[in-house]
């Protein structure tokens, strides 16, 4: 373990030197395959589908392992820091901050910064507490090299490229406090994430006036789930990018008015809405009036497709079988009785393809393409 805080950077030119070092135990070139496929790894301490770099821009240490590398599920490189996430997605997270965030793989991208498809996750800066300005940042993708934290009240991190800096730090505003600043003023893909500002047409992202709306944009079809979605989420970006994909780890359908109300803040009201909740739902707590009450937020006219959760009997006991079993029944009479809905039989396709579940409920890389062809289909068929 890295003592103190050698620095990204410093770690990543030392991580490239011992990459070269052990260039015999690794394939060239190759692209790292998804994190913990039962095909590359298995249950095992360290993910050996991560490359060494890779493994060190999550913050996480690198177990030579004797012959047997990989990049360990259990130790950071920096003290104090510790492993978050659910098997085949770990990243280090120091204080508040993570190596890398959920953000959706299309924010992630336009924001400048790195997906990481290996884990799902969009890298980020975690040792610098304070909002400043990193120039050739590995969180950074090329041309936008130059990183910019951004204080959390704000938005998330960006990146832009090094002439941008440069210009905002020579031709900053008098009204504007610091080279930050200036460059979320000037920031288009982080004023369509803030929904009380809107962006000019001077190039600028200013507060809303009074009694003006947020310029919101287009997304006909919203998915809201769990840690189920957020894992297909770039399978879905990839085939739908017009699609908005809210997968959030570890939600439940408690969850779902407070995203829906911050979507609408931002975004038109959706024509379809799908809604793949349940995997996380209480035994004792859940009822059918649960999914009534969420398919009256929005209106008739709108689409609704609903995936029926799963999650293995066998691995989290018959009780959670059996609700998962009653919300899919839930979903059906549901669907059938309310106009303009639709069902996703994701249940029954994880029964009986069990290879495409790492745990019993989150999927491999195979079964991450299979949910997301699943709800794309379900969604041509709800909408055709």
């Amino acid at each position: 373990m890295v003592r103190g805080r050698l620095g990204i950077l410093g770690r990543v030119a030392l991580t490239t030197v011992l990459t070269a070092m052990v260039a015999t135990l690794l394939v060239a070139g190759q692209a790292p395959a998804r994190a913990g496929a039962l095909g590359v790894d298995g249950w095992t301490p360290v993910d050996r589908s991560l490359d060494q770099t890779t493994c060190t821009l999550l913050g996480r240490h690198w177990a030579p392992g004797g012959g047997d590398p990989g990049c360990s599920r259990r130790g950071c490189l920096v003290d104090g820091a510790h492993i978050q996430g659910d098997y085949g997605t770990e990243a280090c997270v120091l204080g508040r901050r993570a190596y890398a965030d959920n953000l959706e793989p299309r924010v992630c991208r336009a924001l400048g910064r790195v997906w990481l498809a290996p884990v799902n996750r969009c890298l980020q800066e975690a040792e610098h507490r304070s909002a400043t300005v990193l120039p050739d940042a590995p969180q950074c993708a090329a041309p936008t090299t130059t990183y910019v934290l951004v204080p959390a009240r704000v938005g998330p991190d960006f990146c832009v490229a090094p002439e941008e800096a440069e210009r905002a730090r020579v031709a900053r505003d008098a009204d504007v406090a610091s080279e930050v600043d200036e460059l979320v003023l000037r920031s288009a893909a982080l004023c369509a994430l803030r929904p009380d500002h809107n962006w000019r047409r001077n190039g600028t992202c200013t507060p809303l006036a009074s009694g003006e709306d947020k310029d919101r944009t287009r997304r006909d079809v919203l998915v809201i789930g769990d840690s189920v979605t957020w894992r297909s989420a770039d399978e879905l970006h990839d085939a739908r990018p017009a699609w908005r994909v809210d997968g959030v780890p570890g939600s439940s359908l408690g969850s779902y008015r407070a995203r829906l109300r911050r979507h609408l803040r931002v975004h038109d009201r959706p024509r379809t809405l799908v809604l793949a909740l349940g995997a996380n739902q209480g035994i004792r707590t859940t009822r059918r009036s649960d999914y009534v009450a969420a398919l009256a937020q929005v209106p008739d006219w709108t689409r609704v497709v609903l995936v029926t959760p799963y999650r293995d009997a066998s691995v989290y006991g018959k009780r959670k079988g059996r609700l998962m079993k009653r919300i899919g029944i839930w979903m059906r009479t549901l669907a059938h009785d309310r106009p303009h809905t639709c069902l996703v039989r994701w249940y029954d396709a994880a029964d009986a393809h069990p290879q495409w579940l790492l745990d019993g409920v989150h999927q491999t890389s195979t079964g991450e393409q299979a949910w997301a062809g699943l709800v794309e289909r379900g969604v041509d068929r709800c909408t055709g």
